[in-house]
C-alpha cells in the first residue's frame, strides 16, 4: 500500500533468526506434547 518492495526493508538477519527458532521451537513443543499425552495416559491408565 504505498511502500515499494516492503519486504525488502526487512532485515535479513532478523528474518533468519526467526526462522531458526521456529524450526527449533516446533520439534520441541511436538516432543513436549507427547510427553504430556504419555504422562496423562500413564497417570490415569489408559495406556
Amino acid at each position: 500500500m504505498g511502500v515499494d518492495d516492503p519486504f525488502g526493508k526487512f532485515p535479513r538477519h532478523v528474518a533468519l533468526l526467526a526462522g531458526c527458532a521456529v524450526t527449533f521451537l516446533i520439534p520441541g513443543v511436538f516432543l513436549m506434547c507427547c510427553f504430556i499425552s504419555t504422562s496423562v495416559e500413564i497417570t490415569m491408565g489408559t495406556n
